[in-house]
């Protein structure tokens, strides 16, 4: 069974239980078909359609057959549940203990890219779709890495102790005053021209 959700006002449709290679409009050509036959071989089970797509992106982009290889078995899952591929990956990181942030930030960011690439690149998103994701993810990163950041120097002592309200309120102040700054640095220019 599939269920079609339609966003009137963000004009998203959304496919609960449909497999990517059935959301898929394009399958780009592959510039060297060699390439792309090693990375093919991870995904029999999927269908010649997934098959074909992803020999197609290996063989034109050595990075994302690199990404393929790396994450073929998460990879799977995703194109199985197309909607929850991110929403699953962001509710991972943010549950991530400190001791393995790191490298569960270098996976995450691994399957974002990935993931954005393959759905743009099937013409499944839209340009703002794939910015979106993006965006989501750069603005999760970057929260997550802060707070531990401001966490691993609270536990040295480098910063002198107030509640976590205090501390998001003094960041968000130096934050306005960074784009304010780059702001001016940007109009100073053409006001003395």
């Amino acid at each position: 069974m599939v269920k079609l959700t339609i966003d009137l006002i963000g004009n998203k449709a959304q496919f609960a239980g449909m497999h990517f290679s059935h959301l898929m409009h394009n399958i780009p050509r592959p510039f060297s078909a060699d390439h792309g036959h090693e990375a093919r071989q991870f995904f029999a089970a999927d269908g010649e359609e997934i098959q074909d797509f992803v020999a197609a992106v290996a063989g034109s982009s050595p990075y994302l057959k690199g990404l393929i290889e790396k994450e073929h078995q998460w990879l799977r899952g995703a194109f199985a549940q197309p909607d929850a591929a991110l929403k699953v990956e962001f509710s991972n990181l943010k549950a991530t203990a400190d001791s393995d942030l790191m490298s569960a930030l270098r996976r995450a960011k691994r399957r974002v890219a990935l993931w954005t690439a393959l759905c743009d690149l099937a013409g499944v998103w839209a340009l703002e779709e794939v910015t979106e994701a993006l965006s989501k993810f750069a603005d999760l990163a970057c929260q997550i890495s802060l707070n531990h950041a401001l966490k691993v120097q609270l536990q040295r002592g480098k910063i002198p102790r107030a509640s976590p309200r205090r501390i998001r309120q003094a960041w968000v102040c130096s934050f306005w005053l960074w784009e304010s700054l780059v702001q001016m640095s940007l109009i100073i220019p053409l006001i003395s021209t």
